[in-house]
């Protein structure tokens, strides 16, 4: 299942909206309840002027929810940037491509999704 910009729920007080969360599907989510840290399999940030938010607020509130895969897609840059294994305070492993990342077993070519130059 996926989603766009809508509301995923991380703690009791944290509501954040991320622009493209892949989840695990179960019941409640078909009865309208919110994602859920834990149904996230797949969570793409799409970043301009939101940067500094998206690299430092939200990575600290993905990394404490379990996210396992966190990616920014810096438009500024024309790069995304990868993050997994979430540990601690941090992402285990940091990857930064301008050509293409694979997520779940699927290839995603920046060139296939950036705006053209």
């Amino acid at each position: 299942m996926y989603d766009v910009q809508n509301p995923l729920l991380l703690s009791g007080h944290s509501l954040v909206q991320p622009d493209l969360v892949v989840s695990h599907l179960r019941a409640g989510l078909l009865e309208n309840e919110h994602i859920q840290g834990e149904d996230v399999a797949l969570l793409i940030e799409v970043s301009d002027s939101s940067y500094r938010y998206d690299r430092e607020d939200k990575y600290k509130l993905y990394v404490s929810a379990g996210i396992p895969v966190y990616v920014i897609v810096n438009l500024n840059q024309r790069k995304a940037e990868i993050y997994t294994q979430p540990e601690g305070n941090g992402y285990q492993q940091e990857e930064t491509t301008d050509v293409s990342f694979t997520a779940l077993a699927l290839e995603i070519r920046l060139s296939d999704i950036l705006p053209k130059a």
